[in-house]
């Protein structure tokens, strides 16, 4: 396999301007940063972001380590806070005086990471002309709403609207994307590639109606789409996770890109399912051009408990023996495990056949609330004699569960 090679500083690098809306963490921009380091005349700048949950824009501006270097005072941060709507839990809206409870640092923090990454806040705030005064143009959106109406284990506990127009679900903010795009087709604005990133249930029967009514709309300001399933065990990622990736380009930048759900081909159901199904063509494209070996997921886990660092996130991660846990521990897959006699092995999702050595060749779904049902699956504690690891003390095991999250 060719290896792709490196940005050049000889030659001319075509630097794209991205809006990155519903930016979360910053997942869009790492993909969007790995592949300015791999393809050569590549780079981009994001002009600005989109989030209103607190502590996903302080974690965000941690992890690009970004420092505010501004003499504000504190009453000057609170008051630049309060023209924006936020979040600490991404569904309800809180006063500013909740923000100030959570201390003088909490303030400062949140208020480095608007300012470093020239955050516009709730999305249905933006409108097109906010955008052109932070940037002449844009060239990418990226708009990876939320899902949490879309998912199959959301529609098992209550009705969902998915992501209707006008529903008031957090999933329909997906129609914020359209609204920001019309104003800014209006001052003459036309980004050139949209980037969306969502779970397979997208295209479910519950929910594809609406999808394509979202691609319906985008073609008629000129956008066509393709949509792609890819499997991040494709990419060297040691884990089971599907996504919808779809791609939209401007019709008018002259690029040749077939629209997946054309006029001409809607009564070809054949062609349209080949179209959407997993992505092959385009995994041996990627392949051709660039390499990633595959991680190894022990590595991952950081079971080695005599770090210290390890050591004290593994003690932070072991839940209270309560009957949810328990459950969690029957039905979730077993990750990891010393102990050679480990039933689990046999009784949870992974096999043995799937277990190389101590631990699983994937894991599930990574998620941020892993204290549920599903979840990325679960760490076993015990050592190869079936008692808890002696690295791990201080801890009162009647009371705690004999695993530990990731």
């Amino acid at each position: 396999m060719i290896v792709l090679q490196k940005k050049s500083v000889n030659n001319f690098i075509m630097k794209f301007k991205v809006f990155e809306a519903f930016a979360g963490i910053g997942s869009q921009r790492k993909a969007l940063e790995t592949l300015s380091e791999l393809i050569e005349n590549f780079d981009f700048e994001i002009v600005a972001t989109s989030e209103w949950d607190c502590f996903a824009n302080i974690s965000y501006n941690a992890m690009k380590n970004k420092k505010d270097k501004s003499k504000k005072s504190l009453e000057e941060k609170i008051d630049y806070l309060s023209n924006f709507i936020h979040s600490l839990d991404s569904k309800e809206s809180i006063d500013i005086q909740k923000i100030v409870k959570k201390g003088d640092r909490f303030v400062s923090l949140l208020y480095e990471s608007y300012v470093s990454n020239n955050n516009l806040g709730n999305i249905t705030k933006i409108t097109g002309r906010n955008l052109i005064g932070i940037a002449e143009n844009i060239d990418v959106i990226t708009y990876s709403f939320p899902c949490q109406d879309l998912s199959s284990a959301s529609s098992l506990h209550h009705p969902s609207q998915g992501m209707t127009k006008g529903s008031g679900s957090r999933s329909s903010l997906l129609w914020e994307v359209e609204r920001i795009l019309i104003e800014l087709n209006a001052l003459d604005i036309k980004p050139k590639f949209l980037i969306l990133e969502n779970v397979t249930n997208i295209l479910s029967p519950e929910h594809i109606e609406n999808y394509k009514k979202w691609l319906e709309e985008l073609k008629k300001i000129n956008y066509c789409t393709q949509t792609y399933i890819l499997s991040s065990e494709d990419f060297g990622i040691p884990q089971k996770r599907k996504r919808v990736i779809a791609l939209s380009v401007y019709e008018g930048s002259k690029i040749n890109f077939i629209d997946t759900f054309k006029e001409r081909e809607k009564s070809n159901l054949e062609l349209r399912e080949k179209i959407i199904s997993e992505a092959k063509a385009l995994k041996e494209e990627y392949d051709r051009l660039t390499y990633f070996p595959k991680k190894d997921l022990n590595k991952i886990l950081k079971t080695n408990y005599k770090n210290s660092k390890y050591n004290h996130e593994a003690i932070d991660s072991i839940p209270r023996r309560t009957s949810s846990r328990i459950k969690m521990y029957e039905n979730n897959p077993l990750l990891f495990s010393e102990c050679k006699t480990e039933r689990d092995i046999y009784k949870h999702k992974n096999k043995k056949s799937q277990f190389k050595e101590n631990c699983a060749i994937l894991s599930a779904t990574l998620t941020t609330k892993q204290d549920r049902h599903p979840n990325a699956g679960i760490i076993s504690v015990l050592d190869k004699n079936g008692r808890p690891n002696i690295s791990l003390k201080n801890i009162n095991w009647i009371y705690k569960m004999h695993y530990r999250f990731l």
